[in-house]
């Protein structure tokens, strides 16, 4: 078994505009950081 992991994660801004895109950017910052704290 190896030690790598991959994961996926999709996140789609619906309708909502630049409020809807800026929530999307915010979920990629807060979803990255927590990859790079556990490695992933």
């Amino acid at each position: 078994m190896s030690n790598e992991e991959i994961v996926i994660v999709e996140i789609r801004a619906a309708e909502g505009g630049a409020d809807a895109r800026l929530l999307v950017r915010e979920q990629l910052r807060i979803y990255g950081q927590l990859g790079e704290r556990r490695r992933l």
